[in-house]
């Protein structure tokens, strides 16, 4: 809700008379930016305390372009109040890797470079002129970029 300016009157935000006003409005009576900022922060805040996720998403806003994290933390102080109920830990951190995911990371990368070079191998021939005409062109950008490129001769 950054930048947005709010001129009202009537319950504050997050409160059960607050909430009940948005909600007689109905769909079609939120036309102001700030009730729908608010009616989608009431849906995460409850999401959260409810539904015990922090996936924060929710299906009237799919693509969370009304998700404000302020707002929603505020509703979901006002839902944990209200229900008695914790939402759940935020996962602040990732575990380290197993040897054993770090040995699958490390096969699929060397299955990526075996086939890109398969691929390679396999298609040079076929690329001709098309690939030399291809390589002219690339040769020109960096010199116009002032780059340099080492070039691999093919066959390696």
């Amino acid at each position: 809700m950054d930048g947005v300016t709010v001129y009202r009157s009537g319950p504050q935000f997050p409160s059960e008379k607050h909430y009940e006003q948005l909600k007689a409005k109905g769909f079609e009576g939120r036309v102001l930016d700030a009730d729908l900022w608010w009616w989608h922060a009431y849906d995460y805040g409850w999401r959260r305390i409810i539904l015990q996720t922090r996936a924060d998403n929710s299906p009237i806003d799919l693509g969370r372009a009304w998700r404000d994290p302020q707002l929603a933390a505020n509703a979901e102080v006002f839902y944990a109040e209200k229900f008695g109920k914790k939402a759940p830990d935020i996962e602040t951190h990732r575990p380290p890797p197993t040897p054993e995911q770090i040995d699958h990371v490390e096969r699929c990368r060397e299955l990526f470079i075996a086939n890109v070079q398969a691929y390679l191998k396999r298609n040079r021939a076929a690329w001709g002129e098309v690939h030399d005409e291809t390589r002219t062109a690339l040769k020109r950008a960096h010199e116009a970029l002032g780059v340099t490129v080492q070039e691999v001769p093919k066959g390696e």
